[in-house]
């Protein structure tokens, strides 16, 4: 059978859109990773081609599937009508975050198979089945259509990285020099654990796992490693650094193998500065960058959020990092709630850990979340195309238009202008120029995104 994969192009509302980073579609190669043996499969990013019609004609596929967090539901589902237009006759299959969360928003007569859960082994036994022509209905972790409406079973417990193929990546040579973040080019990403043992109510991924923090063979990550042809590797665990032995013990078999990259992870800030040693074994194998959840400059927020730490852990992180020059990349949520004051103290406190590079969020209830479930009835605009971690779904104490103001002068001012200056001439000379008029153009599309409600 002919398969075809899809990871949805952003939708035209979220701000930044595809600008500031795009990593490579893991869950789709882990998908034709376990197919690929006895199908043909192909995989079309389409953040990177556009080309949906002209892939349907040429490939002539049996099965379509494609991955949607929230943000991609409504452009999945018009994918998936295309594709139903295209051919009637092809089998729709639709997974990922959301359709785990909230399965019945697939349940429409251009969809045949919402899988709920991890997707890798239900996914080919779907594909088994429908190539034998058997009935679809009872594979554990799906929602099936049948004359008219779905029949659902239980999600599969999680199986661990560990049971699932290398993901193929061979998959996307075609797209592998589009993957990027602003510091590292080309990337390539990779998993070495899933899940998350702490409790975050903005967050559904530990949700997924049951709670249970999932790390995966670290002989298994070094081969899969030493077959990633990429300088440059991003680590999309949930936490990377949760387990400070098992990083310590993955460090030594990366080293004993002689696997020389440069590596990006996730780490909150009282991980970090609780396990220097770990910070110091990963510098020496290459890591260069830490995406670090800074969250907040207070405690009630970070107790709102249900963190499990407090402020004081950020700046003694922030000095483990700087003196193993590894870069700390801070990532911050703001409260709907703020006021201009609020953003002020965000910026002043931002100023004072001198950071060159942070990621801005807005507090946002995702499906599957306890956060959702606990605020989903004050959802201001239930528009999933706003679902960008931008735009806000909650009521704001300012005005809509005077929050994305201050929204748009964190974003502009949390480095001083001399220090952005100087931090554009660090990039390379080509990259100066567009890269000050992206910087611009989010800043602009922050202002005005008061417009979408």
């Amino acid at each position: 059978m002919k398969i075809l994969l899809i990871y949805p192009q952003t939708n035209g509302k979220v701000v930044g859109g595809d600008m500031l980073f795009i990593h490579e579609p893991l869950s789709l190669e882990y998908l034709g990773a376990a197919v690929k043996d006895s199908h043909d499969v192909k995989i079309l990013d389409m953040r990177i081609s556009d080309k949906l019609a002209e892939t349907l004609a040429s490939f002539s596929p049996n099965v379509v599937g494609i991955t949607a967090f929230t943000l991609h539901v409504n452009r999945a589902k018009d994918i998936l009508k295309a594709v139903k237009a295209h051919d009637r006759d092809i089998l729709t299959v639709v997974g990922g975050p959301h359709a785990t969360a909230l399965p019945e928003d697939f349940h429409e007569d251009f969809v045949d198979v919402v899988v709920i859960g991890e997707g890798t082994f239900p996914f080919r036994e779907i594909v088994n089945r429908a190539e034998g022509n058997k009935d679809l209905k009872g594979i554990s972790g799906t929602s099936v259509r049948d004359n008219g409406r779905f029949v659902s079973t239980p999600p599969r417990t999680y199986p661990g990285l560990d049971a699932l193929p290398f993901p193929d990546r061979s998959l996307t040579a075609g797209f592998r020099d589009r993957y990027f973040t602003p510091f590292m080019k080309p990337l390539a990403s990779i998993k070495s654990s899933i899940g998350c043992s702490h409790r975050c109510n903005y967050c559904m991924l530990w949700k997924i796992t049951d709670g249970r923090f999932m790390p995966r063979d670290p002989v298994k990550v070094a081969e899969e490693l030493a077959g990633i042809r990429e300088s440059n590797v991003f680590f999309a665990d949930d936490d990377t650094l949760l387990d400070g032995d098992r990083m310590i013990e993955l460090a030594k078999v990366i080293r004993k193998q002689g696997i020389a990259k440069k590596y990006q992870v996730n780490g909150r800030a009282d991980t970090i500065a609780g396990r220097p040693d770990v910070i110091e074994k990963w510098r020496e194998i290459g890591l260069a960058s830490v995406v670090m959840g800074f969250e907040s400059y207070r405690d009630e927020d970070l107790q709102y959020f249900h963190r499990g730490m407090k402020v004081s852990a950020n700046r003694e992180a922030l000095r483990i990092l700087r003196e193993n020059d590894i870069l700390p990349v801070g990532y911050f949520i703001v409260r709907p709630d703020y006021d201009r004051k609020n953003f002020e103290d965000l910026k002043n406190y931002i100023h004072g850990l001198n950071l060159k590079y942070m990621i801005f969020t807005v507090l946002t209830p995702i499906p599957g979340t306890d956060l959702y479930e606990e605020s989903k009835s004050r959802i201001i605009k239930n528009d999933y195309d706003l679902y960008d971690f931008r735009h806000t779904l909650l009521p704001t104490k300012l005005p809509l238009e005077e929050f994305y103001a201050e929204l748009a002068d964190l974003f502009e001012t949390a480095v001083p202008r001399w220090k952005g200056i100087l931090r554009l001439f660090e990039k390379p000379l080509k990259e100066i120029i567009p890269t000050h008029r992206r910087n611009k153009e989010i800043t602009t599309q922050l202002k005005n995104a008061y417009k979408d409600y």
